[in-house]
């Protein structure tokens, strides 16, 4: 039985986003991506708010007020209505 960590790493779109996270890569060029999913698109679109915790791929979210900020699970597709 898969885990969540092994959902989001098998997962077509954030896998490869978790993996240079993970890696302290730098954003791919938009010429190296441009290629992949509009889910992908997205993702690489907010680079600078995606975080790994706990081996999980996250992305910051802060409340329009500026004051808060929540961690966001992105959710593998696989898992998305499981999750909804």
């Amino acid at each position: 039985m898969k885990n969540g960590l092994q959902h989001s790493l098998d997962d077509v779109d954030i896998g490869p986003l978790l993996k240079w996270k993970e890696d302290g890569t730098k954003r791919p060029a938009w010429s190296e991506i441009s290629e992949k999913s509009p889910s992908f698109d997205a993702l690489w679109a907010q680079w600078d708010s995606l975080r790994v915790q706990n081996g999980l791929l996250k992305r910051v979210w802060e409340c329009p007020d500026g004051k808060h900020t929540t961690m966001q699970l992105v959710v593998p597709a696989i898992k998305t209505k499981e999750a909804l």
